[in-house]
């Protein structure tokens, strides 16, 4: 049974340079132009602050540690980290009490707060404590339990691609749950790998502007699992930091969907009329968007199909309004309808909205990394070699320059385990071919039934295309299998097979090889703050 954590501290100030102990009442500090961000760490077994400093030094800013927040201007500083620790070593703020009201109130001018605990978010409340949930996006729905040893991140979200293993405390760690109402953008960063529990939620506030970063596990509790990802947590630092203060940016805002119809069958005509508001927040630039008509995305995966487009080149601010007509595809499952605002041309930082019919958000986000592929989640075909030094490649063309190619990835799988190991690389282009090995190889393993299988590369482009190669070590026919995706059209002209007779364009080898999308993938980040870029329907020549 649990008892109840303390509720007091004492005042302890630690920074890079070195510490400063105090006691008694304090006046109002004020930070040196060094100190970025406050780090307020009340935990009574301390187990993140110092690892969040180096961190944050790690990513060239700068923090300071203490063990009182109040005599602090909170507005002084880019960010707020809290640390409250895990049960039965957690601080529980009071509720009300001057900590919580000061977070609150620093919340309510648009301020950026980090918070990990184990149980703020579901218990604390139900004995005392302060329900920031509210504040952060979440709804703490139970008290968890001491299982949390792996974390994943979220696709469609900044933690795309981590995973860590977890050594940190671990005792009753709360499970979370988002909300998301009209004026709130809300999104899950981690899950449970034991159980599939929320761990971890990022949130913004359109109406004070406020951004927070709510987690029920330790930041100093993280280890990197090479085995998975090649990150480490200096890597979801930069990601935190990047989430916290992005470049500024220009969005679409949804106000108003509706269609002819609440549901579709395959084959049937579909109109959607569409308003939005479009908010550019940087004045000396502007945009050209793409609206896209789309079918919604159900749990076969189906992806969205471009039906019209609406430039937006050199307009300002405002509202504006389409009427999209679309003719549902064959394929299509039975679902509703729904309509995606899809890249910026040029590439820049910006946000996204997908909605459903009645205006609700499939996913809204943020990125400065973005995975680049052609097929679309769903794999309907496969391809297996018939001999060894076989292989396949994917053209990419990053969307700016310089560009890191932080991973590689394909799906794959196979018939027979004596048969299930491959290489992959990356290849300079030269042509429109692969032509020589800039990375590799890098040996991977299908397994069955198949799963995403991702490798850390983390080499530079400065101009130019890049092939993204899978060879086969092991191969009868029987495996391994590259998944493909045979929706139409095909990637033609970007997708290759290297034969006996060398490398030809997968789609000169007639049917269904033409039809096919390979799921051969990069991860692509940008150098340049200024170019940023989200997963959204991929290019297609």
């Amino acid at each position: 049974m649990k008892g109840i954590a303390a509720f007091s501290a004492v005042m302890l100030f630690a920074a890079v340079t070195g510490a400063l102990c105090e006691t008694g009442p304090a006046p109002e500090r004020q930070p040196s132009a060094e100190v970025e961000y406050l780090i307020w760490e009340p935990d009574i077994l301390p187990g993140s602050g110092q690892a969040i400093l180096d961190a944050l030094v790690a990513n060239g800013s700068s923090g300071l540690i203490t063990l009182d927040i109040l005599p602090f201007n909170l507005e002084e500083f880019q960010g707020l980290f809290v640390c409250l620790g895990i049960y039965p070593h957690n601080y529980i703020v009071p509720a009300w009490s001057p900590e919580a009201i000061k977070i609150e109130e620093y919340l309510d001018v648009g301020g950026r707060v980090y918070l990990e605990c184990g149980d703020c978010w579901y218990w604390d409340p139900l004995i005392g404590g302060h329900e920031f949930g509210p504040s952060f996006g979440i709804n703490g729905i139970d008290d968890g339990e001491a299982d949390l040893f792996f974390l994943e991140g979220i696709a469609g979200t900044f933690t795309e691609t981590l995973f860590f293993s977890y050594v940190g405390e671990n005792e009753y760690m709360d499970h979370l749950e988002t909300y998301n109402p009209p004026t709130h953008d809300d999104h899950r960063l981690f899950t449970n790998v034991e159980d599939g529990a929320t761990h971890g939620v990022a949130y913004l506030n359109r109406l004070d502007g406020s951004r927070t970063l709510g987690v029920s596990f330790e930041f100093g509790g993280l280890e990197s699992n090479l085995d998975r990802a090649p990150f480490d947590s200096d890597e979801l630092m930069a990601r935190y930091l990047n989430w916290f203060h992005p470049p500024d940016t220009a969005y679409l805002r949804m106000v108003e969907v509706s269609t002819d119809t609440s549901e579709y069958m395959p084959g049937d005509s579909l109109y959607l009329d569409v308003k939005w508001e479009y908010v550019n927040t940087i004045n000396s630039l502007q945009w050209t968007f793409t609206v896209i008509g789309a079918v919604a995305k159900d749990s076969t995966g189906y992806k969205p199909r471009m039906v019209d487009t609406h430039a937006m080149e050199n307009t300002g601010p405002g509202l504006y309004s389409r009427h999209i007509g679309m003719k549902v595809p064959n394929a299509a499952p039975l679902n509703t309808p729904g309509i995606s605002f899809g890249r910026v041309v040029p590439a820049s930082p910006f946000e996204t909205y997908k909605v459903d019919m009645f205006g609700n958000p499939f996913w809204v986000g943020e990125a400065t990394v973005f995975w680049e592929y052609y097929d679309d989640g769903t794999y309907e075909n496969s391809i297996a070699a018939s001999d060894t030094g076989f292989a396949v490649a994917a053209r990419i063309t990053p969307m700016h320059y310089p560009a890191t190619i932080e991973s590689i990835g394909c799906w794959i799988d196979y018939y027979d385990n004596m048969y299930n190991s491959a290489d992959m690389y990356i290849y300079s282009d030269a042509a429109g071919l692969p032509d020589t090995v800039l990375a590799g190889p890098y040996t991977i393993q299908a397994s069955s039934p198949p799963e995403r299988i991702v490798v850390g590369t983390n080499v530079s482009m400065t101009s130019g295309d890049f092939h993204v190669v899978l060879t086969w070590t092991d191969a009868n026919g029987y495996g391994p299998f590259v998944s493909a995706d045979q929706d139409t059209p095909a990637a033609t002209g970007r997708q290759f097979w290297k034969g006996q007779s060398g490398w030809v364009q997968l789609s000169t080898l007639g049917s269904p090889f033409d039809e096919l999308d390979l799921s051969l993938r990069a991860f692509l980040s940008f150098s340049d703050s200024g170019t940023a870029a989200i997963e959204t329907e991929p290019g297609r020549e």
